[in-house]
């Protein structure tokens, strides 16, 4: 994928535009499956620290403005994300939790955009300690390329 997008990049589509594109599609899923959800509590959207936690921000943003209650919650300073994950965050205008101590109770839904294909070492520390808590909860959980943890090239 990595190649893929770099290529259609190199090819005149900005970053930006695919990273809206992702959101949107994983906007679209995410409200198919809230609303077939018996809850009603939010969509927690964890962010990580590259282009899927900026994948991350614009679906949060799609599920707000459709009216979803959602909630957002950053791995490490916000302020660190850069490029056109930056520019994501940017347009998102709601709150933004930490991870360290993040409470999952009530939620419905969970989207996993903390890291993406490019993960290429062991999850350690509140994410790794985060994830496990979220493949327990009993709520349907989507994750933006692989799920956090997974390696996208094996």
């Amino acid at each position: 994928m990595a190649a893929a997008d770099a290529y259609t990049i190199e090819h005149g589509t900005p970053g930006i535009t695919l990273m809206e594109r992702a959101g949107r599609g994983v906007a679209e899923i995410a409200t198919r499956v809230w609303d077939a959800s018996p809850g009603t509590g939010p969509v927690l959207i964890l962010c990580g620290p590259g282009n899927n936690g900026g994948d991350g921000y614009v679906v949060a943003r799609r599920l707000a403005q459709q009216g979803l209650p959602v909630r957002v919650a950053q791995l490490g300073a916000k302020s660190k994300l850069k490029g056109d994950a930056a520019k994501a965050r940017d347009k998102w205008p709601g709150e933004v939790e930490t991870l360290k101590g993040l409470s999952l109770d009530g939620v419905s839904l969970v989207v996993d955009a903390l890291f993406g294909s490019g993960l290429n070492k062991a999850i350690e520390g509140v994410p790794a300690t985060l994830i496990d808590k979220i493949n327990i909860l009993p709520v349907p959980v989507i994750a933006v390329d692989v799920p956090s943890g997974l390696s996208g090239d094996t």
